[in-house]
């Protein structure tokens, strides 16, 4: 049997492959089995499929986006602001 999979993006450089679904978690059951397979042919390539609450993740992140405002499932408090890491970043640099 021939089956097609699509990916979004694949970084060459890292050996990583990503697909975003944005499907019901019921609903991305095939494509899981699809994930599942192509593991098991190319196991040496790292392939990670996000669902839409990874990607809402990631936005809420990002302080330049209306997401970053919104409460995230899954983070009860923020312990250090982006300014506060900078700033703890470029002192260990030094």
């Amino acid at each position: 049997m021939l089956e097609m999979l699509t990916l979004d993006s694949c970084l060459v450089d890292l050996k990583m492959c990503v697909d975003l679904t944005t499907l019901k978690q019921s609903l991305g059951t095939e494509k899981n089995r699809k994930f599942r397979h192509l593991r098991e042919l190319y196991p040496d390539i790292n392939i990670k499929l996000l669902y839409r609450k990874d990607y809402h993740r990631l936005l809420a992140k990002d302080p330049f986006r209306p997401l970053a405002q919104e409460k995230t499932p899954g983070i009860e408090q923020v312990l250090l602001s982006t300014n506060q890491i900078q700033k703890l970043g470029a002192e260990l640099g030094r």
